[in-house]
């Protein structure tokens, strides 16, 4: 219980969120066929792009690369979270949490250039950006993976869970930083006494 008392549970669940970011493998955004699954899949993450489509590449270049470096500063943004957490009076707190924030940031940040990837992909080999969320056509000829040639296929794309964790995880820290401000304002409006003496 005294390690309970003396850590910062806004700090606390965040860092747990970003252990679950770090290690969790899911893909935070896919696109498949509606009513075929020989037509395509695309998994996006922080951490990896797959395409399964014909004519596509099943990653790009850079992808592993910016994947692995990622996954290192998710790791790092936990241990500085979970550390920050439980030190409260320590002097390296505010670059602890710095250091988490920003590699939860980067999380998005990476992941947005993979998303990018795929959908310049897509728009070389077919000519069309997908959907970002929801269910849409394709205006094209595509060629699946049966070797089938689909006439304006309906796909469905998503977000999923993990995306919406990382905006928890941000906002927590958000949140804890905003509370100390205004708890730290208080203090300072409720003190008494003479607060300063100005002579001649």
């Amino acid at each position: 219980m005294g390690l309970l008392d003396r850590a910062d549970p806004f700090v606390l669940v965040s860092s747990a969120v970003a252990l679950f970011l770090a290690l969790t493998n899911e893909p935070w955004w896919t696109i498949t066929g509606v009513h075929s699954g020989n037509l395509l899949a695309i998994k996006v993450s922080p951490f990896y792009l797959q395409t399964i489509a014909t004519g596509l590449l099943q990653s790009t270049p850079f992808a592993t690369t910016l994947g692995s470096l990622t996954r290192v500063l998710s790791v790092l943004g936990f241990v500085a979270l979970a550390a920050a957490s439980i030190q409260k009076t320590a002097w390296w707190r505010p670059l602890g949490i710095c250091f988490g924030l920003c590699a939860l940031i980067e999380l998005y940040f990476s992941f947005l250039l993979m998303h990018i990837a795929a959908d310049t992909a897509l728009l070389g080999a077919y000519g069309v950006v997908p959907p970002y969320s929801g269910t849409g056509n394709l205006p094209v000829n595509l060629l699946g993976l049966d070797l089938n040639t689909y006439t304006n296929p309906l796909v469905i794309a998503s977000f999923n869970f993990p995306f919406y964790a990382g905006f928890l995880g941000i906002g927590l820290v958000g949140s804890g930083l905003i509370l100390k401000a205004l708890r730290e304002r208080r203090k300072k409006l409720e003190q008494k006494g003479v607060q300063a003496i100005f002579t001649s």
